[in-house]
């Protein structure tokens, strides 16, 4: 869902003033482009285009493209019937792939290549008493590497690096989730969700299909400590049984670690922590959005609340083969610029304790 959110920044500011408090179903078809940035991804743009049908149905599809050689097409979003909500995604990517030695501090990539993916997440949710939320999930993610090259960009045979051949895992199971608070943006409540899929994994480093299964878990709690400030801090645990290294879980911004290269660890078993720290600066304010609707009259008029946030995340990956790794720690301080309920554009500024200051740029709280 943070990425349904980062993709269409600019499509849900233009439809704002048109679906927010609308109680009868509308039907709204909107397309806009969009711009944002990255460390690992560099400077990235797209086109996007949504269908609306307020409160029941919200679908998205994007294309993007960055200055590092990342491209991708994707389709997200929800629909509700009644107590049941059909949630999930569909994306097609092309990105450069850096490996990284499993040493402390922050060292040069020794190895990219190009990776091509296929990834399905699909759950049919049904609200079964009060906040909780249950029903089965769907998860297929097929990965094919090409052209590796090594630190001095000569080729590598693709045999020698595991995590740039062909791999796939398809799974089906269940996914639960109960909720007190938003789970896209939690103020002040907590959030206990979990998942678990039995299927079957198959890649060049497996030979032949094998059984293989996983399971995840979220716990988030947040606590408002005063009226300008709140706290917030996730643990997530993620297994995977048999999965190829194509397809393993990796550390990244977006998921699980602020500070270190994307991807820069990845395995079969990975424990993270998020805390975040905020405090209020301006509240209600009009002034951007003036000045934007001044220039084009589409703009809506609306109040934006300013947030500076304190963070510090930690996340280590594991595997059968080599045990645990090194814990990774990244830290920093950031803005939200929040357009209540839960849309958010944030700027974070991220570092470790070996490595650089790295920045990112998107839309969507990042859980």
């Amino acid at each position: 869902m943070n990425r349904l959110l980062y993709l269409n920044f600019l499509v849900i500011i233009l439809s704002w003033d048109m679906v927010y408090g609308v109680e009868e179903p509308k039907t709204i078809v909107l397309t806009a482009p969009w711009v944002s940035a990255n460390s690992d991804e560099g400077i990235v743009g797209g086109f996007s285009a949504g269908l609306s049908r307020y409160p029941d149905m919200l679908l998205y599809s994007s294309f993007y493209s960055s200055s590092k050689g990342h491209i991708g097409i994707g389709l997200r979003g929800e629909q509700a019937v009644g107590n049941w909500r059909l949630s999930g995604g569909v994306s097609l990517t092309r990105i450069l792939r850096l490996l990284y030695k499993p040493v402390r501090g922050v060292p040069e990539p020794y190895a990219q290549g190009i990776v091509n993916r296929f990834e399905l997440n699909i759950s049919t949710l049904a609200r079964i008493e009060g906040n909780l939320e249950i029903g089965p999930n769907l998860i297929v993610d097929i990965v094919r590497g090409e052209n590796p090259t090594d630190s001095l960009d000569q080729s590598i045979d693709l045999s020698t690096v595991p995590r740039f051949q062909h791999g796939s895992t398809s799974l089906i199971g269940w996914r639960a989730r109960y909720s007190t608070t938003n789970p896209l943006r939690p103020i002040d409540g907590y959030v206990l969700e979990g998942s678990f899929g039995v299927g079957r994994s198959a890649g060049d480093y497996l030979n032949s299909p094998v059984p293989d299964f996983s399971s995840n878990l979220r716990v988030s709690y947040a606590r408002k400590l005063t009226e300008g400030t709140r706290f917030y801090t996730r643990l997530a645990w993620s297994h995977q049984h048999s999965a190829p290294p194509a397809t393993r879980s990796f550390t990244s911004m977006l998921r699980n670690l602020r500070g270190q290269p994307d991807q820069r660890d990845f395995g079969r078993r990975l424990m993270s922590l998020r805390t975040n720290l905020y405090f209020m600066l301006l509240q209600d304010w009009s002034l951007p959005f003036q000045v934007m609707h001044s220039i084009w009259s589409l703009i809506p008029l609306v109040d934006m609340n300013v947030e500076m946030t304190a963070f510090y995340d930690i996340a280590e990956i594991g595997d059968p083969e080599f045990g645990w790794g090194i814990p990774r720690r990244g830290y920093g301080t950031g803005f939200r610029f929040v357009i209540p309920p839960e849309l958010v554009l944030y700027l974070d500024f991220a570092t470790t304790p070996d490595g650089d200051v790295r920045f990112y740029i998107g839309t969507g709280e990042l859980l």
